[in-house]
């Protein structure tokens, strides 16, 4: 659910400020060696390191958005347990994201 939700965000703030539609991300997305995801997440990492000037919140924000993946490729993947210790650092790190991406990608 927080992914799909973090997802979203990502999606709709690349549709508006790319001045694109979801039909063109879509077929980007189908077209991306990385998939849908990778295809999102890069193209928004693309973007706020433009925007964010500190060099040490944008690594920051990365390694968020890497340890996030980490945890659901965990879950949906290799079926393995995520403890409360791991769901709360994921909605901790989905809610720093959803706010940097809110405010740096309009």
């Amino acid at each position: 659910m927080l992914i799909l939700r973090l997802f979203s965000v990502y999606e709709i703030h690349l549709k508006n400020y790319n001045e694109t539609t979801y039909l063109e991300i879509e077929n980007q997305c189908l077209n991306y060696s990385r998939g849908s995801h990778g295809y999102i997440i890069d193209n928004t990492l693309s973007i706020l390191k433009d925007k964010i000037k500190d060099n040490r919140e944008f690594a920051n924000i990365k390694r968020k958005l890497k340890d996030l993946k980490t945890f659901r490729v965990k879950s949906d993947y290799f079926n393995e347990q995520i403890f409360s210790d791991d769901a709360s650092k994921s909605l901790e790190f989905s809610e720093k994201i959803i706010k940097t991406v809110k405010n740096n990608i309009k």
